[in-house]
């Protein structure tokens, strides 16, 4: 044993106690004793409850050996805390049971977790991926349902597990069986198996963080009213199962929240016997509660033999308790962008040479022309329908023939002749004010004859030029996919490598907490080693002082027998002997060597990261679409 743990049993023996009083109290008894000593540092609060525990565990072995019903009894205890995975029927498909303790078998000064632990017989419920993803599903279905958003869940984060260990399960473990105690306490008869219940919270980014900090150091999470408060109760812990139509936030700002990297987090509670709030009393359940602290909630509770707050009117459970639920999925969720209907069914769609619809993107709409709109303001009367296919057909049809007739120049005059060089129609005042003549123009009728076939050329040309554009479309879609799925799979790497970054700065943080606390730990050991030594040097002291005033006074006093000199000379020969001086050392401080550069490293590696660049597609486009070669070959 150390010197600090003697010092620790000088203690306890001075306040009437002994080391086998400490044999059945629980850790948290222990620790308060210490505590309470007022004697020892928190470092040396928990190196005395490390030594605590082994001499429990060495002083439980030979104990062990000898009975033969202590194994049988731990084995039952431990077997009663195990988490059942058998499956559930179909009325509690998202329950799983704890089986309850035995009145006999529960203390509530015994961890009901230690025994299980030393034993390996704990094993966390389970809970199926694609169930868990189909009741996510059907709770978004829900919360869209109110705002007229639809959700899903994410493509990239999807579902994530929370891998706790089963030391995590520790505190979940010891709140059932505290409230096994609690609700049959005087009862004979065995209370019953608690169930499980999977029932979800929104939670926000920085509990997501603090959750995944305990997952990658293995300790117990928590989780307080603190945590993303709900003004249903803000004096509690509100969660909400999946039949919920309301989370914590209103409906509107969900899509948001869930931009911004809040999630559903699936928890398995332990509910317990829950009392029920009527629709009229969760209207004031908040106003009710929230000048009391989570602590004084649950005291409330469990003077009145209940657990948990049971919600109907919101599909919710409040608990008080923050180690009355545990984390087992987090999910991610993405709002669905509005599908936009591009036609109706019916509607008229442009067509290509081969009748079917064309691929390509609608060309803008024009302006009306006049002679259109002058159409479209003639009266029903005069439109005349055209055979029995109900097509109207316009009754100025005629006139709109002979504007097309007109010169674009001088619109008094008719079209007559074509200037083969300009492709452009000419009227005579053309002819005459702007300097053509018969050598660069012909009359329309010769022209026609000539442009006739080059532009039935033309056609055939636009006409398998129209059926082979549809291969190009077809890669400008395959490109489109292509973007979309790169920069997926980018935001995905993006994400996982940030999270390798900040698991492993959480695993560097907690290797340098933990030599930090055994330096400083290492140095108080020291301090205090010096310190005893001191002390007892000057017991010693005192003794020789002690036993020195006897002898002394009585020689004064006359008296010199022979057992009067030897007392005083032996007095002497402990004064006068070889004392043994006590060797102080410089104490150490902790410290960080180069604090202000300790992960200048970190730093400078992440300035060094490059940013985000494009690089050529996988899917080749032509360089270019030009029309003009349609053009080429139309000279006959």
């Amino acid at each position: 044993m150390s010197a600090l743990w003697a010092r620790f049993t000088e203690k306890l023996k001075g306040s009437g106690y002994t080391l086998s009083d400490l044999v059945y109290c629980s850790e948290d008894t222990f620790l308060t004793l210490v505590a309470n000593m007022n004697a020892f540092t928190p470092l040396q609060i928990a190196s005395l409850a490390k030594e605590w525990q082994r001499s429990l565990s060495a002083a439980a072995t030979p104990a062990a050996t000898i009975s033969g019903s202590a194994l049988p009894f731990s084995r039952r205890h431990a077997e009663s805390t195990r988490l059942s995975s058998s499956p559930a029927p179909s009325s509690a498909l998202n329950r799983a049971t704890l089986p309850a303790t035995g009145a006999a078998e529960t203390s509530p000064n015994h961890s009901t977790l230690s025994t299980a632990l030393r034993e390996d017989s704990f094993v966390p419920p389970r809970r199926s991926p694609a169930k868990v993803k189909e009741e996510a599903e059907y709770l978004l279905t829900k919360l869209g349902a109110q705002s007229g958003a639809e959700y899903q869940v994410s493509l990239t984060e999807g579902i994530v597990a929370v891998e706790a260990s089963p030391e995590a399960w520790g505190p979940l473990l010891d709140r059932v069986s505290r409230m096994h105690v609690a609700s049959h306490r005087g009862s004979a008869a065995a209370p019953p198996a608690t169930e499980l219940q999977l029932l979800w919270k929104l939670c926000s980014p920085a509990t997501l963080r603090k959750m995944e900090k305990a997952c990658v150091s293995g300790a117990p999470f928590g989780l307080s009213n603190q945590d993303d408060a709900d003004e249903l109760c803000s004096s509690a812990v509100v969660l909400y199962d999946k039949d919920a139509t309301r989370l914590a936030a209103p409906a509107q700002e969900l899509e948001q929240l869930f931009r911004e990297g809040w999630g559903l987090v699936a928890f398995d509670v332990a509910v317990g016997k829950a009392r029920t709030v009527t629709k009229e009393e969760a209207q004031d359940l908040n106003a009710n509660l929230y000048r009391f602290s989570m602590g004084q909630c649950l005291e409330m509770l469990e003077e009145a033999g209940f657990d948990a707050f049971h919600i109907p009117s919101r599909n919710a459970v409040a608990v008080c308790h923050m180690h009355q639920l545990m984390p087992r999925f987090v999910v991610f969720v993405s709002t669905l962008e509005p599908v936009v209907v591009t036609r109706r069914l019916g509607d008229t769609v442009p067509a290509v040479g081969n009748g079917r619809p064309s691929r390509a993107p609608p060309a803008p709409a024009a302006s009306p022309s006049p002679s259109a709109s002058a159409a479209a303001a003639l009266p029903a009367a005069r439109r005349t329908i055209n055979g029995g296919n109900d097509a109207l057909v316009p009754a100025s049809r005629s006139s709109r023939n002979s504007e097309d007739l007109q010169c674009a120049v001088h619109s008094k005059k008719t079209v007559e002749f074509w200037s083969p060089t300009e492709k452009r129609l000419l009227c005579s005042h053309c002819l005459y004010y702007d300097g053509y003549s018969q050598e660069n123009c012909v009359p329309i009728e010769q022209a026609t004859r000539e442009e006739a076939p080059r532009l039935e050329r033309w056609v055939q040309n636009a006409i398998t030029f129209s059926q082979e554009i549809k291969s190009v479309f077809d890669l400008f879609e395959a490109a489109q996919t292509d973007v979309s799925q790169t920069h997926k799979q980018v935001r995905s790497d993006i994400a996982h490598s940030f999270t390798r970054l900040r698991a492993r700065l959480d695993a560097l943080e907690a290797n340098l907490q933990q030599q930090c606390q055994q330096k400083a730990q290492q140095n108080l050991q020291a301090l205090q080693d010096t310190l005893s030594r001191i002390t007892a040097t000057v017991q010693f002291v005192s003794e020789v002082v002690q036993d020195a005033d006897g002898p002394v006074a009585a020689y004064r006093g006359g008296v010199a027998d022979t057992s009067t000199c030897v007392a005083l000379l032996r007095s002497a020969q402990r004064a006068f002997g070889a004392w043994e001086p006590v060797t102080i050392s410089a104490y150490e401080d902790v410290r960080i060597v180069d604090g202000s550069a300790l992960l200048q490293p970190v730093e400078e590696a992440l300035k060094a990261v490059q940013s985000i660049s494009s690089e050529a597609g996988k899917v080749q486009l032509p360089e270019a679409i030009d029309v003009n070669y349609l053009k080429s070959d139309c000279d006959v």
